[in-house]
């Protein structure tokens, strides 16, 4: 298992990964052997300890974070259902999911130029993981979920996180409109 800090507040750059003693690694570099002789070199200990704090403070806080986080969430897929009925959520509210991320697909947009005219109104989102970022292929989870191509190419992921406010939510909404109606205008060009 492997945990990303940046994601829980802890510094960027800085995570955590749990394995098994017998689980075999291949070394990425070489020198003095430490940590079971698959990466060499001191570790960080000032990243080390910002991720345990940032690690401990969001285990105290998880049930009340994860509440607001689906609330924030919920409020979000209503304001995107009331903005566009066209709107897909590729899961329904009810499914068991991460209650943080809202995945939701506008058909006829193209997802390169939402991300663009959002980014533009100060909104931070993506079209796919970020392991995949920069990719041009459609998401090979999104078609193993039956979503065809042409379908893939107006997703949207949104992820809420533990600074995500109220007011997020709003800038978003207030940006989706002009947004979405421009990017469906660049992909009716390539419909």
């Amino acid at each position: 298992m492997s945990l990303s800090g940046h994601k829980i507040g802890a510094p960027v750059g800085v995570g955590v990964l749990v394995a098994k003693p017998e689980v075999p690694f291949a070394v990425t570099s070489t020198g003095g052997g430490q940590q079971r002789g698959v990466r060499s070199g001191t570790l960080d200990a000032a990243h080390t300890a910002a991720y345990a704090a940032a690690l401990q403070e969001t285990l105290a806080e998880r049930e009340e974070q994860s509440l607001r986080l689906r609330a924030l969430a919920s409020r979000l897929r209503a304001g995107i259902s009331a903005i566009d009925p066209d709107a897909r959520f590729t899961l329904p509210e009810d499914a068991p999911q991460s209650g943080h991320i809202v995945h939701v697909i506008f058909p006829g947009a193209d997802s390169d130029s939402l991300l663009f005219l959002l980014d533009e109104r100060g909104v931070d989102s993506a079209a796919g993981s970020a392991c995949s970022a920069g990719v041009t292929q459609a998401s090979p989870v999104l078609a193993a979920m039956g979503v065809s191509d042409q379908q893939a190419r107006g997703a949207l992921r949104l992820s809420l996180g533990w600074t995500s406010t109220e007011r997020d939510i709003d800038l978003l909404l207030a940006a989706l409109p002009e947004s979405l109606e421009r990017a469906r205008a660049v992909g009716a060009l390539f419909g």
